[in-house]
Formats: structure tokens, C-alpha cells, sequence
């Protein structure tokens, strides 16, 4: 714990004989200092609440401090606030209930004196966490608020929700046709608060939440343990002090640390199940390596190609024509000699085949017939003329 210096201004007595303090730090920042311990670490960042900053000890009493964020009290605005003004009000305040009860916390000790009010006339709540409450109550706690700043008939029953409240408070004041509220004029009229005392004030405080401050005289390193002694697990209930900042800053640091890893584990099962999912899949290794190992195409030679087995199941020594193919749109005329070459010639066979010869012995009776034909239509037409 630290020696924390606080100037006090004002103290306000509370309903059962209690008192909150109001006071300033050495900053100058506006606290609230009150008994007891609050109920919760942090209660979110809304500006209508107010948040815990210091937990310690007073004369051997436990005491917390709270910020303080607007100068002006609820009970400090002289007067009867009005229809409109009570309205906005109560509207404003219905609206941070419902940011404290959507985290799940409540107020407990909803007063006059438990409500500020800033300079722009909407109030921040404070004394958070003083009691323990339920929603519906603080939603009751709220009407009845707003029936003692100004009665209303027909008021909205059967509540249960802040923010439904604050909803249904709006449409009131869009029926009657309110006009905005002056509250802001009228606390600029009025001034800030005097000061009624200034008494000095050391608190031995430690602030709320994780806390960096190193702690000595942790104990040895052993085997396997170092620089993260800290945040190893306790398995002791000697690692327990009464030392709220030794015990509770690491017990809040194993549970950030044990989040933390959970988040991480979670989002890689995340990455996995989106890959997992996605349409478009890399072929397998298996795909890959039959890729990398196919044979090649066989490429032509000079010579030609050799038969395989599908060509030449007898497995006969046969090869194609080694003289390259002429070309298809001027072709060359190959000579007698050529052609009686090895041009496929197997095991001493003659290259012409049967169906060309036959060809050639139909194309000379062809031949002499029409040659006959001719010289006897040659005669026939010399005969005539002589």
C-alpha cells in the first residue's frame, strides 16, 4: 500500500447514520471517499458512472475512493427541478442503469445522494456497488426517484428493464410535449459549491484492478521456475497473503494469462475450420509427387519411332520408314530406285503391296482398250473419207 494524500471539502451524511467524504486528490482530481470495501472492480466506461479508484485503510477503518465527476450534487440544486428537468433527469439516469445492468452489475443505493450532476445538467451516478441489488430494484428505486422530484400520474408499471424505462420516459416527455431542459442554465446561475471544510487526509490506498507494482521477497526460483515465478500456479494456501495487492493483482493475472491462452487456442481452431471449409483445396501430396514422376511423352527421331508392344505385339524387329515424310502440300516424286529401297521391308517381302499391283494391271487393260477404241474410230473416219 501507498500513503495517499486527499484534501477533504464537504461530507455528506447518508441515510443509516453513514457519511460520504467529497474531497479532491493532490492532482486535483474530484474523489468521493467511502466505507467499506465496493462491491465491483470496474463497472465500464459510460459517462454517467462513476468509477472505483482506491481501496485502503482510514484509522483502521476500510475505506474506498470513487471518482467524483461533476462538482454539483442532486441535493445541491435549489429548488423544485420542474416537470421538464425531472424528467430529463430520471430519463439520463434510467440510461446508465442500463449500461451498468447490461455487465451484469447494479447500483444497490439509488438516492438523492448517490447522483451528480454536470455542468451540462445530466447526472453521473455514484456510490456504485455499495449494496447488493437486483435489477428491479434499481428500475423501482428509479420511479420512486422520479416521484419525489416530481409527482406524475400515470406512471409506466411492471418495469423491469432500465433501458425499457428510459424508453418508455421518452415517449412521456414526446406526449406532453416537453421543451429541453434548463437545468444547465440554472447551474450556471446558481455557481459551484462552496467548500464547507478542508481538512488533509492520508490514506494507505492501493488502486482497484491489475497493478504492476513488483513484489518483493517472492520466495527462491526452483527447477524449471524463473522470470515467471509470478504467474506460476499457487498450490499453496501459503502463497495467500493478507497483502490484497500481492494476492489479488496475481490471482487476476493468472486468470488474464489462462483467457488470453484460451483466446489464442481458440482462434487457430477458428483459422483450421475456416480452411477446412474453404472451396479451394491444393492437391495432396500424392497428386503432386504422380505429377512430378510421370514419363514424358515419347518424342520423334531422325529415324522414326520404335514400335511398342500395342503396335507390335509379336515383338517383331520392325521399325517405321526411316526416309522423312514429303511434304503434304508439295509433294516430291520419288524414284524407281527409292522405292525399292527398305522402305518397311520385313524378313525379304516385296514393298509393293498386292491391292497396288492390281491397280496397275486394271489401269493397262484400261489403257489398251481405249487405245483400240481410238485407232478403230481413226480408220472408220479415214475409210470414209476416201
Amino acid at each position: 500500500m501507498v500513503t495517499t494524500p486527499f484534501t477533504i471539502h464537504r461530507t455528506h451524511p447518508l441515510a443509516g447514520g453513514d457519511q460520504a467524504l467529497e474531497g479532491r486528490t493532490a492532482g486535483g482530481q474530484r474523489i468521493t471517499v467511502w466505507t467499506g470495501r465496493p462491491l465491483f472492480d470496474a463497472v465500464g466506461d459510460h459517462p454517467g458512472l462513476a468509477v472505483p479508484l482506491w481501496i485502503g485503510t482510514h484509522k483502521d477503518e476500510e475505506v474506498w475512493i470513487e471518482s467524483r465527476p461533476a462538482p454539483w450534487g442532486l441535493l445541491d440544486i435549489e429548488g423544485p427541478l420542474g416537470e421538464t428537468n425531472a424528467l430529463d433527469l430520471v430519463c439520463r439516469v434510467a440510461d446508465a442503469l442500463a449500461s451498468l445492468h447490461a455487465m451484469g452489475l447494479h447500483h444497490g443505493s439509488l438516492q438523492e445522494d448517490s447522483i451528480v450532476i454536470h455542468s451540462d445538467g445530466s447526472p453521473c451516478l455514484i456510490g456504485i456497488g455499495r449494496r447488493q441489488a437486483t435489477a428491479a430494484e434499481d428500475v423501482q428505486c428509479t420511479l420512486d426517484l422520479l416521484q419525489r422530484l416530481h409527482p406524475f400520474d400515470n406512471l409506466p408499471n411492471a418495469m423491469t428493464s432500465a433501458s425499457g424505462l428510459a424508453a418508455k420516459l421518452r415517449e412521456m416527455a414526446i406526449e406532453r410535449q416537453h421543451t429541453a431542459s434548463d437545468l444547465a442554465s440554472r447551474l450556471a446561475a446558481q455557481g459551484r459549491p462552496i467548500a464547507t471544510e478542508e481538512q488533509p487526509m492520508n490514506i494507505e490506498a492501493v488502486r482497484v484492478g491489475l497493478s504492476d507494482e513488483v513484489q518483493p521477497e517472492l520466495g527462491s526460483d526452483t527447477i524449471g521456475r524463473g522470470i515467471l515465478d509470478r504467474w506460476a500456479p499457487m498450490t499453496e494456501d501459503s502463497d495467500f497473503t493478507e497483502d490484497p495487492t500481492e494476492t489479488g493483482a496475481r490471482i487476476q493475472v493468472e486468470h488474464h494469462n489462462h483467457q488470453q491462452l484460451l483466446g489464442r487456442i481458440t482462434g487457430e481452431l477458428h483459422r483450421i475450420r475456416r480452411e477446412l471449409n474453404d472451396g479451394f483445396e491444393p492437391p495432396g501430396s500424392h497428386f503432386r509427387n504422380h505429377l512430378v514422376n510421370e514419363a514424358l511423352d515419347p518424342l520423334p527421331v531422325p529415324n522414326g519411332l520404335v514400335h511398342g508392344p500395342v503396335h507390335n505385339p509379336a515383338n517383331s524387329a520392325e521399325q517405321t520408314a526411316e526416309l522423312s515424310a514429303p511434304e503434304p502440300t508439295n509433294p516430291s516424286p520419288i524414284g524407281f530406285d527409292d522405292t525399292t529401297g527398305t522402305t518397311g521391308t520385313t524378313e525379304g517381302e516385296s514393298a509393293i503391296q498386292p491391292s497396288v499391283l492390281t491397280g496397275l494391271l486394271w489401269a493397262t487393260v484400261v489403257g489398251m482398250l481405249l487405245a483400240g477404241v481410238m485407232l478403230l474410230a481413226a480408220w472408220l473416219i479415214i475409210s470414209g473419207v476416201f
